[in-house]
């Protein structure tokens, strides 16, 4: 059997304060968080065979959610 990675929850907002306060919240219920200031630092990190979710901010610059979605 083959171990799985744990999922991962993805946080990705221009806000500093936004990021690190719902990182907090989700790591209280044993999540795993990364969290990232800007879409493009995301991508470079980011790998198509991860497992979990992406919780993104709308209004960034450079890169807007729904455009990194």
């Amino acid at each position: 059997m083959t171990p799985t990675k744990p999922a991962v929850v993805w946080i990705v907002d221009d806000v500093e304060s936004v990021r690190k306060s719902l990182g907090a919240v989700l790591e209280t219920a044993d999540l795993s968080v990364r969290d990232f200031a800007s879409a493009g630092e995301f991508l470079a990190e980011f790998s198509p065979e991860a497992v979990g979710c992406v919780i993104v901010d709308h209004h960034m610059p450079d890169m807007t959610g729904i455009e990194l979605l």
